[in-house]
């Protein structure tokens, strides 16, 4: 990683902080509730785990139902020398020590949770946000029915544009493309829940991480790191493995996907009345646009 790389990931981080400042601070006005240095730490710790442990949630149900029919078996450990997958897609030339590959993808995951999350779908919400409100006055992004179109619509931008970054990848396909929109919206309601990309990146990182441990493709390109703890061999191409391009082009992991992102928009009324219930009290005799308050049970 060279040094203009590094500035490039610096430039991101404090363009992404300002947008989200500008966001929440100003244009939403959502009070942050103030910690202890040690709370906050601890807080980005559980996003950070909560992040890992999702992606291995993720990969054990992807690879679950074509192990179970024997369309992946397990090998021992090697490493890259010895890769027998039953199709191979784009291979690096060198050997890769694991951890120059976790440098690798930890830089390339976090700079695109925060050109595509962390940037474009938040800039979306604080650009027409912003517009809705100089137009029709504060009270509108106190609406929850506003905030719920606000907050999709930048979702889904933001998950397409990611999706189409991967269109040239090797052996992709449309359920890969489908697949990687989808888990992009995983990404942009995990950035929406939290207020930041710690859970994304985390989930991310771990994704493509878990996926090269055991020797599978990373979005179409096999990595020749030189170690693995088992391998993962493919025996079937087909829909339930994804075939070269990875188990992200495999059809149980849109299943999956399509079950988080139905839990995700259950859950997306609750948190944006917490939001709301987060802003600055209105001012006498003003009513907002959803001035019905629901009871916690109609939850």
């Amino acid at each position: 990683m060279n040094a203009t790389a590094v500035l490039l990931l610096l430039l991101a981080i404090g363009v992404y902080a300002g947008i989200r400042r500008l966001l929440f601070g100003l244009t939403l006005r959502i009070d942050s509730p103030e910690h202890t240095s040690r709370k906050a730490f601890a807080l980005w710790l559980a996003q950070l785990g909560g992040g890992l442990l999702l992606a291995i949630v993720l990969v054990a149900l992807a690879l679950m139902l074509p192990l179970m029919l024997g369309h992946y078996t397990i090998a021992a450990g090697h490493g890259p020398d010895g890769i027998t997958t039953a199709a191979r897609s784009m291979q690096f030339n060198d050997p890769m020590p694991l951890s120059s590959f976790l440098g690798y993808i930890t830089y390339f995951a976090l700079g695109e949770e925060l050109l595509f999350r962390g940037i474009l779908m938040l800039l979306l919400v604080l650009i027409l946000g912003g517009l809705a409100k100089a137009l029709a006055g504060a009270r509108i992004v106190r609406s929850q029915a506003f905030l719920a179109l606000l907050w999709l619509n930048a979702i889904a931008i933001s998950s397409l544009a990611f999706s189409m970054l991967h269109a040239g990848n090797p052996n992709v396909d449309s359920v890969a493309l489908t697949n990687i929109f989808l888990i992009g919206t995983v990404f942009g309601f995990t950035v929406l829940f939290t207020r930041g990309i710690t859970f994304a990146a985390a989930l991310h990182v771990g994704w493509n991480a878990l996926l090269e441990l055991i020797n599978l493709p990373v979005s179409g390109f096999n990595f020749p790191t030189t170690w693995h703890p088992f391998n993962v061999v493919l025996v079937k191409e087909g829909l339930l493995t994804g075939g070269a391009f990875g188990p992200e082009a495999s059809i149980g992991l849109t299943v999956v996907l399509l079950i988080i992102i139905a839990a995700c928009l259950y859950t997306l009324r609750r948190v944006l009345r917490a939001h709301v219930a987060a802003m600055p009290s209105l001012e006498p005799g003003e009513a907002p646009e959803n001035s019905r308050v629901e009871s916690e049970s109609s939850d």
